[in-house]
């Protein structure tokens, strides 16, 4: 695997003074946090994406870790062609920055979590990794447990101790005094699973109807398969009474609602597609007489 998105954070501690392992138990710590961060926001650029932080270096003085991300996916062919892993490991760095500020301050905490959130699914859309545009949106309580972790690695650290984080260019001083936790000042998660959703408007070349009313329309977008119920009823009626006729190449332009459905820890267990207006026939390249 290609490791990508290289971070380093550097604890300078104070020498001489308090448990020495306090320095090794914080760099463990955040090690996990950010993992654990990594795993809560992944989902939204691509749910079939999967990560682990690898070791680069470790230096001493000061102890300095520098990380990378080692990336896969169990279906590139659904990701765009390109440097995917360096779009992703790039967004991922970006999280991981937000958070740190995120967390520096507590004021305001629930509004600022959900202009963070939106920030978030802002930066997957812009890798345009996906030939689908719907990344799908966060999960609070599985990103709110790694904004928890992150905090507890920041307290293991002493008065005296400090932490910088460094990605790319950018260099960010962590306040350590801030140690509050999400799970604490925000407003209760449900633990029950949720749904969450996208409305969005797409092209979708026809490889498969339903000709009987009662299964899933087969489409493709760009390399994409695309399972999707047809909901728009006055319209599957007039195709159902040939009075809509589709060939072969044939795109349909149309609403489509996309649900998500989470488990209590955060994990997407379910995805299911709608059309749930079709706008227009496009005609495709493919001549055939025969409709499907």
């Amino acid at each position: 695997m290609q490791h990508e998105g290289d971070f380093s954070f550097i604890i300078d501690f104070k020498k001489g003074s308090g448990n020495p392992r306090r320095v090794f138990d914080a760099a463990s710590a955040l090690i996990d946090a950010f993992q654990s961060l990594d795993r809560a926001v992944l989902p939204t650029l691509d749910g079939k994406i999967e990560t682990s932080l690898v070791l680069e270096d470790v230096a001493s003085g000061s102890l300095r870790v520098r990380l990378a991300n080692a990336l896969r996916s169990v279906d590139e062919d659904a990701l765009k062609s390109g440097d995917w892993k360096r779009l992703a490991g790039g967004f991922v760095n970006g999280v991981r920055l937000r958070a740190i500020r995120y967390l520096d301050k507590e004021d305001d905490a629930q509004a600022r979590l959900g202009e963070f959130k939106k920030e978030i699914v802002i930066d997957a859309v812009h890798t345009d990794v996906r030939h689908l545009p719907d990344y799908p949106p966060l999960h609070d309580g599985r990103l709110i447990a790694a904004l928890d972790k992150l905090q507890r690695a920041k307290a293991e650290l002493e008065v005296g101790d400090g932490l910088v984080v460094e990605i790319g260019k950018s260099e960010y001083t962590v306040d350590l005094k801030e140690t509050w936790l999400p799970s604490e000042t925000l407003k209760t998660v449900p633990a029950q699973p949720i749904e969450k959703e996208n409305i969005l408007e797409l092209v979708l070349t026809v490889r498969r109807p339903d000709m009987l009313k009662d299964t899933m329309w087969q489409f493709m977008h760009g390399k994409s398969n695309v399972s999707a119920a047809m909901k728009d009823e006055p319209w599957l009626d007039e195709y159902h009474a040939r009075k809509i006729p589709i060939y072969p190449g044939d795109a349909l332009l149309c609403t489509v609602r996309v649900v998500y459905s989470y488990d209590e820890k955060g994990e997407l267990i379910d995805q299911r597609t709608e059309v749930i207006k079709v706008h227009n026939v496009i005609p495709g390249s493919i001549q055939d007489d025969l409709p499907l």
